[in-house]
C-alpha cells in the first residue's frame, strides 16, 4: 500500500458495526454532503423503512480514491460511502458509472435507486446477539440451527472441501429441498425437526442434544440449548403455533385437526408477528383444505416438500436467523418504478439484505457458517425459480420456419399450438450450456479477427487484501469466509481495476481485445481467467522478449523486498513431488501440474508452441514448512501486476500454441457437467415440403450438477458478470429465403403470423433491405457489415454507426455441411458484397445460378474436395478433436466426398489432440492408428454394416489397437523415440572397451532371438548404470519394451523409468520357496511381460533368492515355456 495516503478523522459507528476507516483526501472538488454515519441510537431505527431513517445529521462525504504512483498496490479505500436512499454502505468504486465525479456517488445494487423500500428485520433477542458474538458458538452454529430447524435440509453437502486444515466453506452439489413431516413421529421412531416441538417435550433437551454426539457424548452445550428453547417459545410465532398442537395431541381424545401455514401475504411488515398471521389450526373438514401451501397432520407419516415460494420457507429452516418466525420473500411483494407497479423478484429481495447499513443491526449478516448455508440456499431458490419460469411460461412460445407456417396454413392448420417446437432453454439463461457455448463461439470469432491471443492470465482473489481486512475488523468474531458478500464485492472492484489497468497502464502493451470468465475455486474463492490480445507492435517475436513481461524466478529479497514477499506468498506451487508426496496435486506419484519445472538458462519455445520460461538453478531460495523452495516451483507472473494487485496472478504466454481452441473451451466451460442424449433422427421429408419439428423440452435435459459455494451465490445474487468480452460480437443469422425462425404464442392466428412483416425480419433480411436503400454499405460483406452498422434488436433494423469505437465483430451462425443449400449459402455470405436479395447472393458474373451450390462452384469454392477441406479447416479452429472426428464421420456418411483419403491425410492429426492428452501418445504411427480406430468404431456404431475401408481409408491394425488399450504396455512403448535415438548415439560414443563388449553381446543375442541370462559385476563407479542406460535407450528407440527394475527404491531412481522389482512384478512381501508373483494370465501386466524384450535388474544380489525364483516360475506359467526367465 502506498505510504503517503492521507487520512481524515470521521465519526465512528457503534462498536457492533466496527470503526469506520477514513479515505484519502485529494485535490478533487469537494463532494456534496449526504447522510452521515453516527454512533448514536444504533438500534432505534431497525423497525423503520429504508429511506426513512430517523438519524439525519450531516458530515462531509469521503473523497474518491486517487491511484497511487506506479508499481505500488492499488488500495480502493474503505466501505464508508452510503446510498442516499436505503443507507447501504459501499466502496466508492462500486458507484454507478453515470455518477459525476463532482456529485454524490449513486448506487443501485441495493435498492435500485430507491425503488425498492423494504422494512428491516427487527432486532434479535439479546441472547441471540450475545451468542452470535461468541466464536465458539459460531463454530457450531449450523449444528445449533439444525437442532431447532423445523424442516430437513435435503442437499448433497460437499464435506471433502473442509478437511480441518483450511477455512470452512459450505458447499453443495445440485439442488436443495426442504421437507417437513407430520406433527408426531411414526410409532417406533425418534422425533426429529418439527416433531421435537410437539412430541416428548419432557425430554426435549436430551432429545435435541442426542442429534449430535461423538463417542456417546453430546457435542453441543445443554445450557445454550435450554436458553434457546426458552427464547423461541416466547417470541417465535411458528414455535408458538406448534406448541399449541402439542397441547392438542397430549389430550386423551385428540380432535381431528391440522396446522396450516398461510401462503398469502397481504402486507410486508417486520413488526413482531402476531398470532394468526402466519398460520392457524383448522378442525374437521377444513383441515384437508388445499388452499394452503403447507398442511401438517398429526400422524400421517407423510414427508412433504416445502415450496421455496412459501414465505415461511426460510424461517422454518433457519430459526436462529429468523428468531421471530418473520416471513421471507413472497410472490405478492411489489415495488413502484417509474410510475408502474412491478413484481419484486427473489433476486432483488435477497440482494437488498446483502448489504450492511448505517445504524442498522443486521443479525443475518452475522450468521457466520450458518449465513454461508443460508446464502447458498437463497441462490438455489433463485435459480430454481428461473428454471421454473422457462418451464411454465416459455412453453407457451413456439418457433417454426416461416415456410413451415405457410405450409401449415395450406394444410388447414389455423392455430399456433398445432405447429412448431417448444422453445429451448435460451442462451440468456446465465451459466446454461447454450450461454457458455455462445461465449465460446464469440471468443473464437475474436480470434478469427485478431489472431491467437498472446496472454492467458488467472487472477485469484486475496482475502488478505487491506480493504477486506479493514472491513472485517468491524466483525472480530467472524472470518473472511463468513462474509462472502464482501469478498465478492471487493473482487468485483479489483476486477474492474484490473481491466482498467491493462488498458490504461498497458503492462503488456496496447490491448486490442480481451475475454474473461469468473469461476470459483474448490475453497470457494473467486478467480478470473483472462485471454488478452495485444496490437502488432507488442506481439512477441522471439522467446527472449517474454522475459520483459513474464518471470518465473524468485526475486532478490534485498533489491525487491515487496515483490519477493508477494511471490513467496502467492506465486509458489506446492511444494510437491518427491519432497511432499502427500500434496493435493499429486496423482500417481507425480504432480498433476508438472511441478517442479525444469531449469532453463533462458526462455525457449518448444516444438508444440509452449513456452519454457527462464528458471536458473543457482538463484534465490527460501524455506517453507522445512522444504527448500527454488525457481522450479515458481508460478509464472508479471512483476507489475503482482505489485499492483498483491494477489496470485498467473501469467502464461499462449501466442504460439496450436491448441488455442482448448484454451477457449477451458475459459467458457462453466460448471463441471456433462449431459447428452441420443435420439433417432426423424424420417427425412421431401424437398418440396418442410419437416415440422416435434415438441422438445430442453429444460428436462438440463442437469444442474455443479457445486455451489457462498461466494458464487453472492456473486450471482449481486448480478456480477461471469463472462465479458471486448469488442462485442454480433451473431448474424443464416437462413434460406422464407426459412427464418418465427417466434409466436399458442393462441396466435397463423395467418396473422405469416403476414406480419416485423416477425420476418432478421439480420440477413435486414442486410439485404438496407443495401437496397443505402449504397454506403454495399462495399461490405455480410460478415463485415457490423463494422460500420449496428443492429437494433427492438426495431429489427440496421443503423449506420455514428461513432467509430472498436469495431464490432460479426459471427455467422454455424451450419452443418449436411444441411445442403444452407451450408452453401453460408459460404457465399463470406464472399459476396452489396447483395440486395437472395437471388443476388447466388449471382456470379451477372448470371443468377439456380442453386447456391452452383454459385459456389462458379466462384471456385467447390471441386476437388475444396468445400470439405474448407469446412474442416474452419471447424478445426474451434471444434474439439472429438467434435472434429464426428464431423468427419458425418461427411463420410452423408456428403458426397470425392477423395476421403485426401481429407484424412490432411486433417487426421487435428483429430488427435484429445488422444494425445488422454493416452499420452508421442509416436505419430501409433497415434494415427488409434484415431483411425476411433473413427472405425464410431462408424460401426452408426452403421454396423459400414467401415472406413468403404471410403478408401485403411483399416486400423487390430493387434496394435489391442496393445494400445493396455495402459501398462503403452507406458513402456510410448517414449519419444527420436529423442532416445540421439541419446543412444551420445551414450554409445562414450562406452569404453569392456562396456562395448557387453553391449554388443546383448544386442547380438537379442537380434538373433536367443535367450540370455547375463550377470554383470563391477565395483561402484565402473559404469554399470551408464551401460544400462545405453542398452535401454537403444531398445526403446526402436519401440521394444525394456523393464528396468532394481532391488531398492533409491537404485531404481537411477534407471530411466525405473521401478522396484517388488512393485513391477508384484513379488509377495512374505515370500517362500514356492511363491509366485501376483500376476494372472490375460491381464495387462501379463501382456506387458509377453511383449518385454529385456529385463534389467540392478543390484540383483541384494534381492532374496526366492524373489528371483518367484519371477522365474511366473514367467514360465504365463508364457508356457520351461526355460529359465523366458521372456
Amino acid at each position: 500500500m502506498s505510504s503517503n495516503r492521507k487520512r481524515r478523522n470521521s465519526n465512528s459507528v457503534d462498536e457492533n458495526l466496527g470503526r469506520q476507516s477514513s479515505r484519502q483526501t485529494n485535490t478533487r472538488a469537494t463532494l456534496s454532503r449526504q447522510h452521515s454515519v453516527t454512533s448514536a441510537n444504533i438500534y432505534n431505527v431497525n423497525h423503520s423503512v429504508a429511506g426513512q431513517s430517523s438519524t439525519q445529521s450531516h458530515v462531509h462525504v469521503p473523497l474518491p480514491f486517487q491511484y497511487p504512483p506506479a508499481f505500488s498496490y492499488i488500495d480502493n479505500g474503505d466501505c464508508d460511502f452510503v446510498c442516499s436512499n436505503c443507507y447501504a454502505m459501499f466502496w466508492y468504486d462500486e458507484r454507478l458509472s453515470s455518477s459525476n465525479l463532482n456529485d454524490t456517488p449513486r448506487y443501485n445494487q441495493c435498492c435500485k435507486g430507491g425503488d425498492i423500500r423494504l422494512p428491516f428485520f427487527p432486532l434479535p433477542p439479546m441472547l441471540f446477539k450475545h451468542l452470535f458474538d461468541q466464536p465458539d458458538f459460531l463454530d457450531n452454529v449450523r449444528r445449533y440451527n439444525s437442532v431447532f430447524s423445523m424442516t430437513s435440509f435435503g442437499a448433497n453437502v460437499d464435506e471433502s472441501v473442509y478437511d480441518g486444515g483450511g477455512p470452512y466453506i459450505f458447499k453443495v452439489e445440485g439442488q436443495i429441498c426442504h421437507k417437513i413431516g407430520s406433527l408426531c413421529p411414526v410409532e417406533g421412531k425418534k422425533p426429529s425437526f418439527l416433531q421435537l416441538y410437539i412430541y416428548d417435550c419432557s425430554n426435549e433437551i436430551s432429545n435435541r442434544l442426542s442429534i449430535f454426539e461423538e463417542d456417546g457424548r453430546p457435542v453441543l452445550n445443554a445450557s445454550i440449548i435450554s436458553s434457546i428453547v426458552e427464547v423461541l417459545d416466547s417470541c417465535n410465532e411458528l414455535v408458538r403455533l406448534f406448541r399449541t398442537a402439542k397441547e392438542l395431541t397430549s389430550t386423551c381424545n385428540p380432535p381431528d385437526f391440522a396446522i396450516c401455514l398461510f401462503n398469502s401475504q397481504y402486507q410486508m411488515s417486520y413488526d413482531l408477528p402476531t398470532p394468526g398471521c402466519i398460520g392457524a389450526i383448522l378442525y374437521g373438514p377444513e383441515s384437508s383444505s388445499e388452499q394452503y401451501d403447507i398442511v401438517l397432520h398429526p400422524k400421517d407419516g407423510v414427508l412433504r416438500r416445502v415450496s421455496n415460494l412459501h414465505p415461511s420457507y426460510m424461517p422454518l429452516q433457519y430459526p436462529l436467523l429468523f428468531p421471530y418466525g418473520e416471513s421471507g420473500w413472497s410472490s405478492n411483494l411489489k415495488f413502484e418504478s417509474k410510475g408502474k407497479t412491478r413484481q419484486l423478484t427473489m433476486n432483488m429481495y435477497y440482494s437488498f439484505f446483502l448489504h450492511d447499513r448505517v445504524n442498522v443491526y443486521s443479525h443475518l449478516l452475522r450468521g457466520g457458517r450458518l449465513f454461508q448455508q443460508f446464502i447458498v440456499d437463497a441462490y438455489v431458490c433463485i435459480e430454481h425459480g428461473r428454471l421454473e419460469y422457462f418451464r411454465s411460461n416459455q412453453k407457451k412460445f413456439r418457433n417454426e420456419l416461416l415456410q413451415g407456417i405457410e405450409d401449415a396454413i395450406a394444410e388447414g392448420d389455423t392455430v399456433g399450438h398445432e405447429v412448431g417446437k417448444r422453445t429451448f432453454l435460451p442462451s440468456s439463461f446465465t451459466g446454461g450450456p447454450r450461454y457458455m457455448y455462445k461465449h465460446y463461439q464469440d471468443a473464437l470469432a475474436i480470434c478469427r479477427v485478431y489472431g491467437n491471443p498472446q496472454y492467458f492470465i488467472t487472477f485469484t482473489c486475496n482475502v488478505k487484501w487491506p480493504e477486506i481486512q479493514r472491513y472485517m475488523s468491524r466483525y472480530p468474531m467472524l472470518k473472511a469466509q463468513d462474509k462472502p458478500e464482501i469478498v465478492s464485492r471487493v473482487f468485483q472492484i479489483k476486477l474492474k481495476a484490473f481491466i482498467k489497468f491493462l488498458k490504461v497502464s498497458k503492462p503488456f502493451g496496447d490491448v486490442s481485445a480481451y475475454v474473461y470468465t469468473v469461476e470459483f475455486q474448490k475453497r470457494g474463492l473467486p478467480h478470473c481467467h483472462f485471454l488478452i490480445w495485444v496490437t502488432d507492435p507488442f506481439k512477441i517475436r522471439n522467446p527472449d522478449e517474454l522475459d520483459r513481461y513474464i518471470s518465473a524466478e524468485i526475486p532478490d529479497p534485498v533489491s525487491e523486498p515487496e515483490l519477493y514477499k508477494i511471490v513467496t506468498d502467492f506465486m509458489i506451487h506446492g511444494p510437491c513431488g518427491k519432497m511432499n508426496t502427500k500434496a493435493v496435486c499429486m496423482s500417481n506419484g507425480n504432480c498433476s501440474k508438472k511441478y517442479p519445472k525444469g531449469y532453463e538458462e533462458s526462455t525457449i519455445i518448444d516444438k508444440n508452441g509452449y513456452p519454457r520460461y527462464m528458471r536458473r538453478e543457482n538463484r534465490h531460495t527460501f524455506t517453507r514448512n522445512k522444504f527448500r523452495i527454488d525457481n522450479g516451483y515458481v508460478v509464472p507472473y508479471n512483476r507489475t501486476l503482482s505489485l499492483r494487485f498483491n494477489a496470485h496472478i498467473n501469467v502464461e504466454y499462449c501466442g504460439w500454441s496450436m491448441l488455442i481452441k482448448y484454451l477457449f473451451k477451458y475459459i467458457s466451460k462453466g460448471a463441471d457437467r456433462i449431459r447428452f442424449s441420443i435420439r433417432n433422427a426423424s424420417n427425412s421429408s421431401t424437398a418440396s415440403h418442410v419437416q415440422r419439428s416435434r415438441n422438445i423440452d430442453e429444460i428436462q435435459s438440463f442437469l444442474d450438477g455443479r457445486f455451489i459455494c457462498p461466494h458464487e451465490a453472492c456473486w450471482r445474487i449481486l448480478n456480477f458478470d461471469i463472462h465479458q468480452r471486448d469488442p462485442a460480437v454480433q451473431i448474424l443469422a443464416v437462413h434460406l429465403e422464407n426459412m427464418q425462425n418465427i417466434t409466436f404464442t399458442d393462441s396466435e392466428s397463423l395467418e396473422n403470423i405469416a403476414q406480419n412483416p416485423y416477425l420476418k425480419k432478421t439480420t440477413l433480411t435486414g442486410w439485404l433491405s438496407n443495401n437496397v436503400v443505402d449504397s454506403a454499405g454495399r462495399h461490405l460483406r455480410y460478415i463485415d457489415f457490423v463494422s460500420e452498422y449496428r443492429w437494433d434488436a427492438s426495431d429489427r433494423m440496421w443503423y449506420r454507426r455514428s461513432r467509430q469505437h472498436t469495431p464490432t465483430i460479426g459471427r455467422l451462425t454455424y451450419i452443418h455441411p449436411s444441411c445442403g443449400e444452407s451450408f452453401y449459402l453460408r459460404m457465399l455470405l463470406s464472399h459476396q458484397k452489396g447483395c440486395t436479395s437472395f437471388s443476388d447472393i447466388r449471382t456470379v458474373n451477372g448470371e443468377i445460378c439456380t442453386t447456391y451450390r452452383k454459385a459456389c462452384e462458379k466462384l471456385g469454392l467447390l471441386g476437388d474436395n475444396r468445400e470439405w477441406l474448407s469446412t474442416l479447416e474452419e471447424a478445426s479452429a474451434w471444434c474439439t478433436s472429438l467434435e472434429l472426428r464426428s464431423l468427419f464421420i458425418h461427411m463420410l456418411l452423408y456428403c458426397e466426398i470425392t477423395n476421403p483419403l485426401e481429407l484424412w491425410t490432411s486433417y487426421w492429426h487435428k483429430m488427435s489432440d484429445d488422444l494425445i492428452y488422454i493416452h499420452g501418445f508421442i509416436n505419430p504411427e501409433d497415434l494415427q492408428e488409434y484415431v483411425l480406430y476411433e473413427i472405425e468404431l464410431a462408424i460401426k456404431t452408426l452403421a454396423p454394416s459400414n467401415s472406413v475401408i468403404n471410403y478408401g481409408l485403411p483399416l486400423p491394425n487390430a493387434r496394435l489397437i489391442g496393445l494400445l488399450h493396455n495402459k501398462l504396455l503403452m507406458e513402456e512403448k510410448n517414449y519419444d523415440r527420436e529423442k532416445l535415438r540421439h541419446e543412444h548415439e551420445s551414450l554409445h560414443r562414450g562406452l569404453h572397451v569392456s562396456q562395448l563388449e557387453i553391449y554388443d553381446y546383448v544386442m547380438n543375442t537379442l537380434a538373433s532371438n536367443e535367450q540370455v541370462l547375463l550377470f554383470v559385476y563391477g565395483h561402484g563407479g565402473t559404469g554399470k548404470t551408464y551401460l544400462w542406460n545405453t542398452i535401454i535407450s537403444a531398445l526403446r528407440s526402436v519401440g521394444d519394451v525394456v523393464l528396468a527394475v532394481a532391488a531398492s527404491g533409491i537404485a531404481s531412481l537411477l534407471l530411466p523409468s525405473g521401478r522396484t522389482a517388488h512393485s513391477r512384478f508384484r513379488i509377495p512381501i512374505k515370500i517362500t520357496e514356492t511363491s509366485v508373483c501376483n500376476i494372472t494370465k490375460k491381464t495387462q501386466l501379463s501382456k506387458l511381460l509377453e511383449e518385454t524384450k529385456l529385463i534389467v535388474w540392478d543390484e540383483a544380489p541384494m534381492s532374496e533368492r526366492n524373489s528371483l525364483e518367484a519371477l522365474d516360475r511366473t514367467l514360465k506359467d504365463i508364457l508356457c515355456d520351461t526355460r529359465e526367465f523366458q521372456g
